[in-house]
């Protein structure tokens, strides 16, 4: 029965998420292993091509004086995230890689910024290195783990950025529970382990619950979809 499911996710989740899974008849815990902060950063007057793969990024440049030409992200909240700030993505891709290859085919040679965290996967500066394609880095917030012993074990962990799975296995195991990512870049902290992973049809909240849901009560997933 779902009812005897424990499910540990780490982050906070909205009251609409929670429910989704509270109503689907599973046993919740939530402890954030991430925290972030913004933090006060320079920038040129004017970026004509930014990189922004994160929420966190869009809220730490929101009210900032900050011009730019073009904006490409990762995930389809941060591209809502940035059409709502007033900076609508000209391309979108569900992974750092994915974009990373992407600007390198169309737009090589061409300059880019990197807005975010210093606390980030290598793989998008490396691709651009690879291709010739200039990138400049700008911290606009800080990544801050939480690292702490949660309580029992779970049937399911819900993993948002290789942050929180860095943070979770410091004092924590996974023992048996399945591993649920947000994305294939999450997903990849997992390499070298030996963990049953399951990755969200699209990087949203929603679509990792929904494969929860799939996954341990098929027969309750159309109720979690509406």
């Amino acid at each position: 029965m779902a009812g005897s499911i424990r499910i540990l996710s780490t982050k906070s989740l909205t009251t609409p998420q929670k429910e989704r899974l509270l109503n689907a008849g599973f046993a919740l815990v939530e402890i954030p292993f991430v925290k972030t902060e913004t933090v006060p950063f320079s920038h040129p007057h004017k970026i004509d091509r930014a990189i922004i793969t994160s929420q966190n990024a869009v809220k730490a440049i929101r009210g900032a004086d900050l011009r730019i030409g073009q904006c490409f992200c990762v995930g389809e909240k941060t591209a809502a995230a940035l059409t709502e700030a007033g900076y609508p993505p000209v391309l979108c891709e569900s992974s750092g890689e994915q974009l990373a290859y992407a600007l390198a085919d169309r737009y090589k040679g061409k300059d880019f910024h990197y807005l975010g965290t210093r606390n980030r996967r290598d793989e998008l500066p490396r691709i651009l290195k690879e291709h010739n394609t200039p990138l400049t880095e700008i911290e606009v917030y800080r990544t801050l783990t939480n690292v702490i012993e949660a309580p029992g074990r779970f049937d399911a962990i819900l993993f948002f950025s290789p942050s929180a799975v860095n943070a979770f296995r410091q004092k924590n195991e996974t023992g048996n529970a399945v591993c649920f990512c947000i994305g294939p870049t999450t997903a990849k902290a997992f390499e070298g382990f030996e963990n049953k992973v399951a990755i969200a049809a699209k990087p949203t909240a929603e679509h990792l619950i929904l494969e929860v849901v799939k996954y341990f009560n098929p027969k309750r997933q159309h109720s979690v979809e509406q």
